[in-house]
């Protein structure tokens, strides 16, 4: 069983090689057809996603300060108590390795929790008509497969 400081290289790893190979089927989708908009849109989707995944772990329901919060208060003390104690409730509530550690469930709850302002925003930027539902829709859930590929990985780490 990994620890955190495995689990975090793994799904940083992840993150480049994601990246990586998005960003060259973009070039080639762009080269041979002159256009794409969307899937860039959908790449940089799925890259914070793996991003959300790499920061926002399953063993966010441990309550002590764990591997990836602890490089938060080292790069600034403020952001990263308080990002501590915004988790703190979950992990209050969620028994360690629980329905924390399954998907989609424990994914969607820590993908909800996370990500509520962009939901919001988009939810917003639907209703003024500023952009279409489906490509809101795909943003979110291009952002929820990248943290399920973290997720997988830690998962399969655990094992």
């Amino acid at each position: 069983m990994a620890n955190g400081y495995h689990h975090a290289r793994a799904t940083k790893r992840s993150t480049y090689i994601i990246a990586t190979l998005g960003i060259f089927a973009a070039a080639l989708f762009y080269a041979y057809l002159g256009f794409a908009g969307w899937l860039f849109a959908v790449l940089a989707s799925n890259i914070f996603g793996c991003i959300v995944g790499h920061t926002v772990t399953p063993d966010y329901d441990i309550n002590q300060i764990t591997y990836t919060k602890r490089k938060l208060i080292q790069r600034n003390k403020v952001i990263g108590w308080l990002w501590f104690y915004y988790w703190y409730p979950y992990a209050l509530l969620q028994p360690h390795r629980g329905s924390s550690h399954t998907w989609p469930y424990g994914t969607f709850i820590r993908f909800i929790i996370t990500l509520w302002p962009l939901i919001g925003l988009l939810g917003w930027l639907v209703g003024l008509g500023e952009i279409d539902i489906i490509l809101a829709f795909i943003i979110l859930l291009s952002i929820f497969i990248g943290q399920s590929i973290q997720d997988f990985i830690h998962l399969i780490m655990d094992r």
